[in-house]
């Protein structure tokens, strides 16, 4: 970044002022933190703050990502659940994916995994093994069979394996001081073997990397010198939670209960015409028939017949909109043709009906008086 290219970004932020503006100079300074990450840490959370302020939703997801993970700042995941949460309420799509990753850290860590090999012709395996001081966790002989590859001309190479146990971590750090302990303090002796025999030694850094939590992979240069001197290469492996898909899909659909239990409901008839209306005085109820409804749930249309049942009809308040001069809603005189709107406030339900002669009127009811019958014919 350079600095003219910073204050034509800032310039044009502050001129606009808008959530959108500040939002995009907080990601440009949030690039730059990529190559120096104690820089500008500060300035991409300030405009994320900016961005929120003036409600653009997707500041506070900025706020909750950077503290919640990022190497330079103090990272606090209760705090970003509240930022993700604020983003949430706003409308932010991405907020919702971040606030089930935090939720979830805990129970599904990130793992890193070291496993060292060495590889060559000329390996004896058992001699590696004394001058290392550590027993192989597996090895195999030039031309053994493989049960993973059953069809196989055999092994390739003779190889002496050792695999470190998982580590709940995102930074490279306690692997590489574990590598030292085990096979830095035996440098010379481990050069001196694998440069007289030709042989080859791997390190493969398996990450799991469970709900987005991405690992760090800093080497500092004494690690780097000691790969110089094995004649050792590194290889970086990442796996992935295979649950996450079904998990997540799992938590949306619980959170869109619990939404829709505490303040909507879980169908919705919107611009649905009534295709046939009933006022039951026996049981003091009204049945509106329909072709199709919202599955508030699934988010989608169902093509499928039904009957909204409102009971106990004769204790409904009946609203008369402000703009009708009329008595109010009598079910046996006047018949719905269709729901305009239908919302949930407390343990009560707010319809607005259209009825056949073409009046409006609200009517308020108790949540628990309505039911769905569906696939009725």
């Amino acid at each position: 970044m350079t600095r003219k290219e910073e204050l034509e970004k800032r310039e044009k932020a502050f001129r606009a002022n808008t959530g959108e503006e500040y939002y995009d100079l907080a990601l440009y300074y949030d690039e730059a933190n990529d190559k120096e990450p104690n820089k500008y840490s500060f300035r991409s959370l300030y405009f994320y703050f900016r961005a929120g302020q003036l409600g653009y939703a997707d500041g506070y997801n900025g706020i909750g990502t950077l503290i919640s993970s990022h190497d330079g700042v103090k990272n606090n995941i209760t705090r970003a659940r509240g930022y993700f949460k604020q983003a949430i309420e706003k409308g932010s799509y991405c907020a919702k994916l971040n606030y089930f990753l935090t939720l979830n850290q805990e129970e599904y860590p990130t793992c890193l995994k070291l496993v060292v090999t060495v590889t060559g012709d000329k390996l004896d395996s058992a001699r590696f093994s004394e001058l290392v001081g550590i027993s192989p966790t597996n090895f195999w002989l030039k031309g053994d069979d493989t049960t993973q590859y059953p069809y196989s001309l055999g092994r390739k190479k003779t190889c002496w394996q050792y695999e470190f146990d998982n580590l709940i971590t995102r930074d490279l750090a306690p692997l590489v001081d574990l590598f030292k302990e085990s096979f830095g303090t035996k440098v010379d002796i481990i050069s001196k073997y694998i440069q007289e025999n030709d042989l080859m030694m791997e390190l493969d850094v398996i990450a799991d990397i469970n709900y987005g939590i991405i690992p760090s992979y800093y080497m500092d240069k004494e690690f780097m010198s000691l790969l110089v001197q094995m004649n050792a290469d590194i290889n970086f492996e990442q796996e992935y939670f295979e649950g996450f898909v079904d998990d997540y899909a799992d938590w949306l659909k619980e959170q869109k209960i619990d939404l829709i239990e505490n303040d909507k409901l879980l169908c919705a008839f919107q611009d649905k015409e009534v295709t046939k209306f009933v006022y039951d005085n026996k049981k003091k109820r009204i049945e509106l028939s329909f072709d199709g409804y919202y599955d508030c749930i699934k988010g989608e249309e169902i093509n499928s017949s039904c009957i909204l049942v409102i009971e106990q009809w004769d204790e409904v308040k009946n609203k008369i909109d402000c703009s009708i001069k009329n008595e109010g809603l009598r079910a046996n005189l006047a018949v719905i043709s269709n729901i305009l709107s239908i919302s949930v406030v407390e343990d009560s339900v707010n319809m607005v009906v259209c009825t056949t002669d073409g009046q409006q009127y609200e009517i308020t009811f108790k949540k628990e008086a309505m039911w769905l019958c569906l696939d009725f014919y």
